[in-house]
């Protein structure tokens, strides 16, 4: 059974990622909340939790990313494109962006190092 801290740290992650994907780093609550499969008492302890970290901001219906989490998400985003771009080498996109989604909370650094290795990407190791 998956401990409620961890849900929660979950959540959280996907909030900043769905929030960072958008070109204004600013995005509806509605959309989030439609986005993640979670009770709506789960995504807001988690979105309370990002706030009171000082990495989201809320406005009128709407979540924004503050500069730390902009910065926060870049490592998130960054976990998820590795993910991604390896398994669409033998899924479809939407089946590579699901399991991304879902992998992006589990592995380590060492490890999306090695996938990083394996793919076409270039650079260095993740921060």
């Amino acid at each position: 059974m998956v401990s409620r801290e961890l849900v929660l740290e979950i959540i959280e992650e996907d909030v900043l990622r769905i929030v960072g994907e958008e070109k204004n780093n600013k995005v509806p609550l509605k959309f989030v909340k439609s986005k993640i499969k979670a009770s709506s008492s789960f995504i807001s302890e988690a979105a309370r939790e990002l706030e009171k970290n000082g990495l989201i901001w809320f406005g009128k219906n709407f979540i924004g990313l503050t500069e730390k989490g902009q910065n926060k998400v870049k490592d998130v985003i960054k976990k998820h494109l590795i993910l991604e771009d390896y398994f669409k080498k033998k899924r479809s996109e939407r089946d590579a962006h699901k399991a991304a989604d879902i992998l992006e909370h589990y592995v380590s650094r060492e490890v999306l190092n090695n996938i990083k290795k394996l793919s076409t990407l270039k650079g260095g190791d993740l921060p």
